[in-house]
C-alpha cells in the first residue's frame, strides 16, 4: 500500500480551470504532462467540482508546460502555494482580482427571493373551473391516456 507521503510527494496543484471542468476534459492535457493520476476534489457543502487537481510524478517537467483550456490559462503550483480563487492566478488573491465577478442579488428574506418565480398571472378558482383552451387540452390528454381498448 502506498503511503500518503509517497502519493503526494510529487504533487502539484492545477489552478485556473474554468468552473465545471471535468477530468475527462483534462485527459489530453494530462497525457502531455505524463501525469499518472488526477484527483478533482469536490466541495463538501454542495458537491461541485473544486477548481484544482493534483498531479503526481514528472513534477518539474509538468510544471514547465504552459497549458490553456477553454481560453483559460492554467497554472501549476505547489500544494501549499496560494492562488486567486476567482481566476487561479498565483500572482494575486481573489480580493485583488480584476476578473469580472458575478454579482448575485441579495434578498432580505425567502419570500423576496421566490417572488421572481411567482410573476405568473394568478387565476381564481372560477377562472380555472370555467374552462378554456388549456382545460380542454388537459381533458383530451387525460381521456386519451386513460382510454382502455
Amino acid at each position: 500500500m502506498i503511503s500518503t507521503e509517497d502519493r503526494y510527494g510529487y504533487a502539484l496543484k492545477f489552478t485556473g480551470l474554468p468552473f465545471g471542468t471535468t477530468g475527462r476534459e483534462l485527459t489530453e492535457l494530462l497525457k502531455r504532462s505524463d501525469a499518472k493520476s488526477v484527483v478533482i476534489l469536490r466541495n463538501p457543502k454542495n458537491y461541485n467540482l473544486l477548481k484544482y487537481a493534483t498531479n503526481k510524478d514528472m513534477l518539474t517537467e509538468a510544471a514547465s508546460l504552459e497549458l490553456k483550456i477553454k481560453g483559460s490559462i492554467l497554472f501549476w503550483l505547489n500544494l501549499n502555494e496560494k492562488a486567486c480563487h476567482a481566476c487561479g492566478s498565483p500572482e494575486h488573491i481573489a480580493k485583488d482580482c480584476d476578473k469580472e465577478r458575478q454579482i448575485k442579488p441579495k434578498y432580505l428574506n425567502r419570500t423576496q427571493a421566490l417572488s421572481q418565480f411567482k410573476k405568473k398571472k394568478s387565476f381564481s378558482y372560477a377562472d380555472v373551473t370555467r374552462g378554456g383552451i388549456n382545460n380542454r387540452r388537459r381533458q383530451q390528454s387525460y381521456t386519451n391516456n386513460n382510454h382502455r381498448e
